[in-house]
C-alpha cells in the first residue's frame, strides 16, 4: 500500500472501516497502532513514512516520520522528545485501543510489551502507587474476546433501563441469571 491518505470525522467518536477481504483495513489499522507504539516506547520505528495528526485537549499534535527523522509537533511546533515526554498525559492518549475479530495474532502482537511492560510492573508489587502509575501507564490496550464477556457482565452490574432496552432490542439479552468464576494463584505468586 502507497500513498494512503485517511481523514477521519473527528466530530465522531466512532469510526467504521468497510471493505473487501485484502482491501487494506487491518493494514491501516496496524499502522496507526504501530506508530502510536512507536511514540510510547520509543524503540522499534515503523518500517513507513507517516504522519498522525489528531487533537487532544486544545493541542494539534501531529507525530510524522516525513522528513525521515520521526518528530512530535504541537501547535505547529516541533516540540524536543524530552518536553513530550514529560508533557505526555496532555500531549497522547491515555488509550488506544485495539481489536481483530478475526484468528489473525498479527495486531494484538503490535500490544505485546505494552502488556509484558505493565504485568512486569504489578506482578510482584505491593505498592499501590506503583500499581497505578503503570495503569497510567499502559497507554496500548488489546481487548481480546473474553474482555467481551466481562463488557457484557458489567452491564448487569450497574442497571440502567436505558441499556436494558438497547440489550433486548439489538442482542436478544433479557436477564442475567449467574456466574461463575474461577481464580487461579499466577505463576508468580
Amino acid at each position: 500500500m502507497k500513498g494512503v491518505e485517511v481523514d477521519f470525522d473527528e466530530r465522531r467518536l466512532t469510526t467504521v472501516v468497510i471493505g473487501q477481504n485484502g482491501a487494506g483495513k487491518s493494514n491501516l489499522i496496524e499502522a496507526i497502532t504501530d506508530v502510536f507504539r512507536f511514540v510510547d516506547l520509543g524503540r522499534t520505528q515503523p518500517r513507513f513514512v507517516y504522519e498522525v495528526d489528531y487533537r487532544i485537549g486544545a493541542h494539534k499534535v501531529r507525530l510524522t516520520s516525513r522528513e525521515g527523522v520521526p518528530a512530535v509537533m504541537v501547535d505547529g511546533k516541533t516540540l524536543p522528545r524530552t518536553e513530550f515526554e514529560r508533557n505526555k498525559t496532555s500531549l497522547f492518549p491515555d488509550l488506544v485501543f485495539g481489536y481483530y475479530s478475526g484468528s489473525s495474532r498479527r495486531l494484538e502482537k503490535l500490544y505485546d510489551s505494552h502488556q509484558r511492560r505493565y504485568y512486569d510492573a504489578i506482578k510482584r508489587n505491593d505498592d499501590a502507587e506503583e500499581c497505578r502509575r503503570a495503569l497510567i501507564d499502559r497507554r496500548l490496550f488489546y481487548c481480546r474476546p473474553i474482555h467481551g464477556i466481562f463488557a457484557l457482565l458489567s452491564f448487569f452490574a450497574f442497571p440502567d433501563a436505558t441499556v436494558g432496552l438497547l440489550l433486548k432490542e439489538m442482542l436478544g439479552v433479557t436477564e442475567f441469571h449467574s456466574a461463575l468464576a474461577l481464580f487461579r494463584e499466577p505463576w508468580f505468586a
